[in-house]
């Protein structure tokens, strides 16, 4: 449902065993990071996504609600399989970007249930963000090699400390 900006055509695939708050099939174009997307994750409630980009930045969207600075054009009704070109979908609407905490390419996030912490990474760091304060909480260092998978658990453990 995501797509890095230097695809120019995506193959619509059904995705098993995702939740339905979750869209299967391409919804919106997510056009802002300068360079290509690393990462994508949705809210527990598939309202919102965020993105990780090669620019060291993570955005916030909301690929239901389309950009109004972008006339809409009218969308033929997607299907699994098909050929779906990237310009023809409607831009989604930027919510924020959390420019704040990465010095090298985002390579993973991952959000809480609750859709309020954020966790980021970039080659040896960790950054927690509040999304709603939209601040940096605490930078994790330490790390001897790139980090390539982050996930936040239930009961958030370590952003309650």
């Amino acid at each position: 449902s995501c797509f890095s900006t230097a695809t120019t055509n995506m193959r619509a695939l059904r995705v098993d065993n995702v939740p339905s708050s979750i869209p299967s099939l391409p919804v919106a174009r997510l056009v802002g990071h300068e360079g290509p997307i690393q990462a994508v994750c949705f809210t527990s409630n598939g309202k919102y996504c965020l993105t990780a980009g090669h620019d060291r930045t993570v955005r916030l969207w909301n690929p239901a609600r389309m950009d109004p600075a972008y006339p809409q054009q009218e969308q033929q009704k997607q299907q699994a399989g098909q050929d779906i070109p990237i310009k023809s979908l409607p831009r989604a609407l930027p919510i924020h970007s959390y420019a704040d905490g990465h010095s090298h390419p985002v390579s993973a996030i991952a959000v809480d249930e609750s859709s309020t912490t954020l966790i980021s990474a970039s080659d040896k760091t960790l950054v927690w963000t509040d999304v709603v304060a939209q601040s940096v909480q605490r930078r994790f260092h330490g790390h001897s090699g790139r980090i390539n998978a982050v996930k936040i658990s239930k009961n958030c453990e370590v952003c309650n400390r």
